[in-house]
């Protein structure tokens, strides 16, 4: 986690005239109220609003208004890949694209949770070690494997997680489901 000195390149402000209150107040004027928000650079004015400052406008007509920050709707946009949400305190924005290694994590821990799955349709105690022989068509999952080996065995009680060549008539197999892929188990009991 770090923080960022400036927020713009993973979101923006959206600044629009708060038009319950601006309406009975301005009347016609509301137009140019509008239009002179539009020009302005929102994220500057978001600064002044979060810090409870007016907004100065200056319209097209020569005049000048002065806005409250309850005159104005601050809106916080995301950019894509970003999630984000604000308080009167802070910004928080997480980054939501995925890389590989996070992929591989989720793919692990549904490994997991489909294990103890067939652990529970197989009728085991929770705590028989098992050994565990897989295989998988598809690479992401077998990667997944690889990598969070310590991480599954440890979490499904396996003395041993092989890949192997499944049966699938032999005792304990089982086809898991895997996000779209599948993944097939053989799972041994043992003590």
């Amino acid at each position: 986690m770090r923080a960022l000195a400036d927020l713009g390149d993973v979101v923006r402000h959206e600044i629009q005239p708060n038009l319950p209150v601006l309406g009975p107040r301005f009347g016609r004027r509301l137009g140019a109220i509008r239009a002179a928000l539009a020009q302005q650079d929102a994220n500057r004015l978001a600064g002044h609003v979060e810090q409870g400052l007016t907004i100065e406008l200056s319209l097209d007509d020569g005049s000048t208004v002065e806005l409250a920050p309850s005159d104005v709707l601050l809106n916080l946009r995301k950019r894509e890949g970003y999630a984000a949400a604000q308080s009167s305190d802070a910004t928080v924005v997480l980054d939501t694209n995925l890389t590989p290694e996070l992929v591989r994590e989720g793919v692990a821990r549904d490994i997991v949770r489909a294990i103890q799955d067939a652990r529970k349709q197989l009728e085991l105690n929770i705590e028989d070690k098992i050994e565990v022989r897989y295989q998988s068509a598809d690479q992401v999952v077998v990667n997944a494997i690889e990598h969070h080996r310590d991480y599954i065995a440890r979490e499904v009680l396996a003395k041993s997680l092989e890949a192997d060549a499944i049966e699938p008539d032999s005792d304990g197999y089982a086809r898991l489901k895997i996000g779209p892929s599948e993944l097939e188990v053989t799972i041994i009991g043992s003590d």
